[in-house]
């Protein structure tokens, strides 16, 4: 089950045309009666937008919260297979929960042995992921601990020794239930796939999946199409799009310098024509919602956008 939540509409299968969202998005889907995947995934605009969106703003402040899957957030859309032209975002978009993706075993087999732990012979990987570091002998610990403190050059190596020596007990003492978090983010240094930056382990020791921050975008959290003279000036994973999907055109866009944590998007799983820039001096935005049209957008008294009565 997803929860599509837009500061406009849920999901857009037509035309949105000059519209502006204030709305504060809180978007928790959190109910798992059905046993299915939750994902969460909000828009400026639309939760998912499958149509075009053209020359509308987004100021409202948009929080995507998830306990099983993940959070999908876009300062216009969430996610996005059509067009979004001349859209400007300012509203400050947040991941909260424990933003994560299980996989199943085979996937984790292979992200332990390419990715994570690439010394691991395939036996070793297999008890890893099914009995945790408890399932390992004495001489795989050591390996174990070994290799994760060289990559580190010394750092977290009381971290590193909890986690693999520790008792239940101390390891819940010291990671809670974030245990991921003892993975060190030198991994996402060498290119894990999917943009994580953690591998998650739950409370047994067992490799999981990832922890992921990869699906926040200024203009679209997922999506593939066009993005087409789009703007956003707040802090995001991928300055246009959190993670590309397909084939995607961006035109003419750019985000504010420094807000963008990896670039013009996260994550590139298609292929990409054309640029955006990271930019000092952000372009009027009314220049951008009233382009290609007559002037229609105005500021009020309060310095927002809104239309000509």
């Amino acid at each position: 089950m997803d929860g599509e939540v837009g500061g406009i509409v849920g999901i857009n299968n037509g035309e949105i045309i000059n519209c502006m969202s204030n709305v504060a998005i809180n978007n928790t889907n959190s109910d798992t009666s059905d046993g299915l995947d939750l994902k969460s995934t909000s828009g400026g605009i639309a939760g998912i937008n499958n149509g075009n969106i053209s020359n509308c703003c987004n100021i409202g402040k948009i929080e995507g919260h998830i306990d099983l899957d993940y959070a999908i957030i876009g300062g216009i859309a969430g996610k996005s297979y059509g067009k979004i032209i001349n859209c400007y975002n300012i509203g400050e978009m947040k991941e909260t929960g424990i933003v994560r993706e299980i996989l199943n075993y085979e996937e984790r087999v292979q992200m332990v042995q390419q990715e994570i732990f690439p010394w691991m012979e395939i036996d070793t990987v297999r008890k890893f992921i099914e009995f945790g570091v408890n399932g390992l002998n004495d001489n795989e610990k050591d390996t174990m601990y070994e290799y994760m403190t060289t990559k580190t050059e010394g750092e977290n190596e009381e971290i590193i020794r909890t986690y693999i020596y520790g008792s239940k007990e101390e390891i819940l003492e010291v990671f809670g239930d974030l245990i991921g978090i003892v993975i060190p983010n030198i991994y996402a240094q060498e290119g894990i796939e999917n943009g994580a930056t953690l591998m998650y382990i739950d409370i047994e020791g067992r490799a999981m999946g990832y922890i992921i921050s990869n699906k926040v975008g200024g203009i679209v959290g997922i999506g593939e199409g066009t993005v087409q003279n789009c703007y956003n000036t707040v802090n995001t994973d991928g300055g246009i799009i959190g993670r590309v999907t397909g084939n995607t055109t961006i035109d003419n866009c750019g985000y504010l310098s420094g807000t963008a944590e990896r670039g013009v998007f996260a994550v590139d799983n298609g292929t990409v024509t054309g640029e955006a820039q990271a930019l000092t001096t952000m372009p009027n935005l009314l220049e951008i919602l009233n382009a290609g049209q007559e002037d229609i957008w105005i500021l009020d008294e309060n310095g927002k956008p809104t239309l000509k009565n």
